[in-house]
């Protein structure tokens, strides 16, 4: 039997050419457990046609939405995964503003998942598959401190360059590295090769993404601000 969940969407990440979309569900006004919208497809991604909502318009970060699920797809350490029902059209009902995003940050005692184990370049920005199988979840909202969206070409050494966007921050006085996958912010900073350092009150939503050879990596799913609420 088919079922609603209304979440406040916190992700909208780039997944092999469709989303990634999760948020915390919003229940009598406070926000409650994660939700991972995901699809029947092979990598679970949420397309363009799926994302849009009745008015017409896809959904965006932190619109608070409507989506008919058909049941729980949980995934290893993913467990917050819900299968959607591609037939039904997501409902719009509203945005949070910036007065509410304190209320979104989650508590992260000591390290986020494991660390310790780094890519070619990045800081602490993976983990290995039997490592992240013990974990009960894979999202969670963030407010780092030192946070740089690095802009910088990676792979010259294996005759294979590319611009790359990464999240450099410290949180719990640990560092890290990740990659961003949060197509406004990859989108801003595209064109601007470099380090380029964000507010304080910044937010972070971060993944643990599907294993890929041995290992499941943290992403930047989503970078929220609140001078760009707004411009969202």
């Amino acid at each position: 039997m088919s079922y609603s969940k209304t979440i406040v969407c916190l992700a909208k990440s780039i997944k092999h050419g469709g989303y990634c979309i999760a948020g915390k569900e919003l229940k009598h006004d406070r926000f409650a457990e994660w939700v991972r919208a995901v699809s029947n497809r092979e990598d679970e991604e949420i397309s363009s046609y799926e994302c849009t909502c009745t008015d017409g318009h896809e959904a965006s970060l932190l619109d608070i939405l409507s989506i008919v699920m058909l049941e729980p797809r949980p995934q290893a350490y993913q467990t917050e995964n819900h299968l959607i029902d591609p037939e039904r059209r997501w409902h719009k009902k509203g945005r949070i503003d910036a007065t509410t995003l304190e209320a979104l940050i989650d508590t992260i005692d000591g390290t986020l998942w494991a660390n310790g184990h780094h890519s070619t370049y990045g800081i602490n920005d993976r983990v290995p598959e039997s490592v992240a199988s013990g974990f009960s979840h894979s999202l969670a909202v963030i407010r780092p401190t030192h946070l740089d969206i690095c802009v910088e070409t990676e792979g010259a050494e294996f005759g294979n360059p590319r611009r790359r966007t990464r999240a450099a921050f410290q949180l719990n006085n640990f560092q890290y590295k990740l990659v961003v996958t949060d197509p406004v912010t990859r989108n801003k900073y595209w064109s601007q090769p470099g380090q380029h350092r964000l507010s304080e009150q910044a937010l972070v939503c971060v993944s643990l993404g599907e294993a890929h050879d041995g290992y499941a990596y943290k992403l930047v799913a989503a970078v929220i601000t609140p001078d760009t609420v707004q411009a969202i």
